[in-house]
This record gives structure tokens, C-alpha cells and sequence, in this order.
């Protein structure tokens, strides 16, 4: 299953830009819709991130400043060389990030 395959994967990286994988449960079908879904499911349990998503940041962050204010140029830039970092250190354990 590439799901699980992922899932090893990620158990392996550590880095302080990549949420850490806390670990992973199946879920039992269940006719409520909730989590397992009539079928069931693998579910991922992750690391709490205290600065939310990325979406969040460009969300909550970006659009109380102008896009052009230092600042908010100064704080793209540093996420943007977050997730490099993040990115190459995945590249260098042979994971490709594909989403």
C-alpha cells in the first residue's frame, strides 16, 4: 500500500520543519460516518504545530499587512526557506514529496 509505504517514510524523517508522525491506527468501519466511514481506514496521528498550517499563515498573517511591507516580505521569506530546508532534507532520505 503507498499509504503505508509513505507512512514509514515519514516515520524515519526527523527535522524541525516536518511535522513528526506520532503514529498511525486503524479505524473500524462504522455506519455514523465518522472517522472509519462504513469501510474503515488508516488514520495519522501528527505532531501538533502551535503556528497552525501554511494555509493559516497566508491567511491569518498576509492579509493584515500589505504584501509589500518589509515585514510581510521578511516572513514569506523565511517560511519559503523553511520548507526548502524541509524539502531537501526529505531529498537527501530519498523522499520525494509529491502533493
Amino acid at each position: 500500500m503507498d499509504f503505508l509505504r509513505e507512512l514509514r517514510a515519514l516515520s524515519q524523517l526527523q527535522h524541525p520543519h516536518i511535522v513528526e508522525l506520532q503514529g498511525i491506527f486503524w479505524s473500524d468501519p462504522c455506519s455514523s460516518g465518522a472517522i472509519g466511514g462504513e469501510h474503515g481506514a488508516w488514520v495519522m496521528v501528527l505532531g501538533y504545530c502551535a503556528g497552525g498550517s501554511v494555509n493559516d499563515f497566508i491567511v491569518n498573517e498576509l492579509r493584515n499587512q500589505p504584501p509589500s511591507t518589509p515585514a510581510a516580505k521578511q516572513r514569506v521569506h523565511t517560511m519559503a526557506a523553511q520548507l526548502c530546508a524541509a524539502l531537501s532534507h526529505c531529498h537527501r532520505h530519498g523522499i520525494i514529496h509529491r502533493d
